[in-house]
C-alpha cells in the first residue's frame, strides 16, 4: 500500500463501477461481469466487457465502450472530469481513474481514434450521464453491488428488465 493513501468505499467502487456498466448497458453491451470486490491488487473493481462473437475487439463497439470507461472515472471527483489531453493521459486524472486511462488510451490506440473522435466521446459521455434511464441504472447496479460485489450479465439483464418495467417516464 502507498503511505497515505485513502482506499475507497465499498460504496465509491460500486458507484464507480456502476457507471461503467450502466453506460455499456445502455449502448446495447451488457458486461459479462460488474464486480467491486478488488479482483486484484490494482483494481478495486472491474467490468468484463462482451466484445460479442469470438471476443474480438468489434471497431463498431469501440466508442460505446470508451464511453464507458470515461463514465466510470467521472465518479472521481473534480479530477475524474479532466480527460481533455489526447491521447488519454494517466497521469492527468484522478487516482481512481488511471486504471480507467490507461485502458482509454490502449482502445485510442488500438482503435486508432483521432482527437476529433476522442472529443466527441468525451461530448457523448457527459449527455449519457445526464439521461434519466442512465441515472436510474447506475443506482439499480450500484445498490445490488454494494449488497453482493459481483453481477454477472444474467443479473445485470433482470435489473434492466426490472427498471424499463418499473420507470415512469
Amino acid at each position: 500500500m502507498i503511505p497515505g493513501r485513502v482506499l475507497p468505499t465499498g460504496r465509491e467502487i460500486a458507484w464507480h463501477e456502476a457507471y461503467h456498466a450502466s453506460a455499456l448497458c445502455i449502448a446495447g453491451i451488457v458486461p459479462k461481469c460488474v464486480r467491486s470486490d478488488w479482483p486484484s491488487d490494482f483494481a478495486a473493481g472491474a467490468v468484463d466487457i462482451d466484445w460479442g462473437p469470438g471476443g474480438y475487439r468489434d471497431p463498431a463497439r469501440a466508442k460505446d465502450v470508451l464511453v464507458a470507461v470515461v463514465a466510470g472515472a467521472l465518479t472521481e471527483g473534480p479530477r475524474g472530469w479532466d480527460w481533455a489531453s489526447f491521447p488519454p493521459d494517466p497521469f492527468e486524472v484522478a487516482e481512481g481513474a488511471q486504471g480507467d486511462a490507461l485502458t482509454a488510451r490502449e482502445l485510442v490506440e488500438h482503435f486508432e481514434i483521432d482527437q476529433v473522435d476522442w472529443h466527441h466521446i468525451l461530448w457523448k459521455t457527459k449527455q449519457m450521464i445526464r439521461r434519466k434511464d442512465f441515472r436510474r441504472l447506475v443506482v439499480a447496479i450500484a445498490n445490488e453491488l454494494e449488497r453482493v460485489e459481483v453481477l454477472h450479465a444474467e443479473d445485470l439483464e433482470e435489473l434492466i428488465a426490472h427498471d424499463r418495467a418499473t420507470a415512469v417516464t
